[in-house]
This record gives C-alpha cells, sequence and structure tokens, in this order.
C-alpha cells in the first residue's frame, strides 16, 4: 500500500510540475462553470430544443436562404422517394423557433443524389444545388426573395464530377459574389472548376 501510495503523490507532483509557472505550487484551480466556458470564450451562449431536422435521412444546412444577412437553417429529407424541405429562417440575435416554411418539394431525393447549397446567381440568397453522383447531372433551384424554393429552375446533364474518385464542394473560388463547383479527384489529388456565369 506504502508504494501505491507514493506512485500516486509522484503522479500528483508530476501534473503540478507540468501546470506551469502561472499555477500556484501545489493547489489546482477549478473553473466553476460547466466545464464549455474556456472553449466559448469570445462567443455567448443560446440554445433550444427544437426537436427538428432529426428523423431519418434528415441533413441540415446553414446558409442565409432570404437574404436578410443571418444564416437560416434547412433541412432536407435524403430518403429516396421524399426530397421533402424545411426552413427555419434566423431571427434578430441569431435565435430559431421552428419551422417557418415546408414544402413537400420532392427534389434531390433520388439514389445518388447529393444536396450543395451556395449562391449561384449572385443575388445574396443562397440556392440548392443537386449533383448527381452517378452520372454527372446537375439541377439548382434558385432561393425565391422570401427564402423559398419552388423546384428546378435550371438543369443540365454535365456529365462532370461523377467519376468514383470524384468530390464535389461549393463556394466562390474567383471572388465575383457566385458560388462555383470544384471537383476533386481524392486518388489523383486533380482539380476541376466549374465557375458560375448566372
Amino acid at each position: 500500500m506504502r508504494e501505491s501510495g507514493l506512485s500516486v503523490l509522484s503522479a500528483v507532483a508530476t501534473l503540478l510540475a507540468f501546470a506551469g509557472a502561472d499555477a500556484a505550487p501545489g493547489s489546482f484551480v477549478v473553473d466553476s462553470s460547466d466545464g464549455a466556458a474556456s472553449a466559448l470564450a469570445g462567443f455567448s451562449r443560446w440554445s433550444i430544443d427544437m426537436g427538428w431536422c432529426t428523423h431519418q435521412g434528415a441533413q441540415l444546412f446553414s446558409a442565409d436562404f432570404n437574404g436578410d444577412g443571418r444564416s437560416d437553417l434547412l433541412c432536407h429529407d435524403s430518403r429516396v422517394g421524399n426530397g421533402d424541405k424545411f426552413i427555419a429562417f434566423a431571427r434578430p440575435g441569431g435565435r430559431f423557433v421552428g419551422t417557418d416554411w415546408y414544402r413537400a418539394l420532392g427534389w434531390c431525393h433520388h439514389a445518388g443524389s447529393q444536396l450543395h447549397v451556395g449562391d449561384f446567381n449572385g443575388d445574396g440568397r443562397a440556392d440548392l444545388l443537386c449533383h448527381d453522383t452517378g452520372n454527372g447531372d446537375k439541377w439548382i433551384a434558385f432561393a425565391r426573395p422570401d427564402g423559398t424554393f419552388v423546384g428546378t429552375d435550371w438543369y443540365q446533364a454535365m456529365g462532370w464530377c461523377s467519376h468514383s474518385s470524384g468530390r464535389l464542394s461549393v463556394a466562390d473560388y474567383n471572388g465575383d459574389g457566385r458560388s462555383d463547383m470544384l471537383c476533386h479527384d481524392v486518388s489523383s489529388g486533380t482539380k476541376w472548376f466549374a465557375y458560375s456565369t448566372f
């Protein structure tokens, strides 16, 4: 038992040695908060139990769909045969209350479909891009002024970024205010860009 007690004391001494010059010798400083405060320094906290976008096949996206400068939440039901969309618009201060808009859009829900979000026409509102990973077809649903969607506004059988090692990303790569497409080959590292001209 004596050896065990010495081991514990040795471990404590080692811990204190590594505590650094700012720590008082032989003492511990305990944060009385919930333990997450140090990681949230510089942020204020808010939470709500929305019970929202938790169903099977649900995918959550964040973007400003109505152009008010606040990022909203979009829930996409990716299940084959569904494709429903739900939007919770951000209130001032970044608060949410639940579903503000819903539509059984039946959009981007086929096998191999992949939803991406970006402002492809540069109007300050995030749009939806549906990418078919099997054949490379692309569909775009542009956000209306109120941040809602009606379905396909543009389609092209591009046959682009559909190879097995291709991974599609969306962002504004040339700084013109419109989202572009990047195809990254995870095997070779080759990159292809498709710049938006909408």
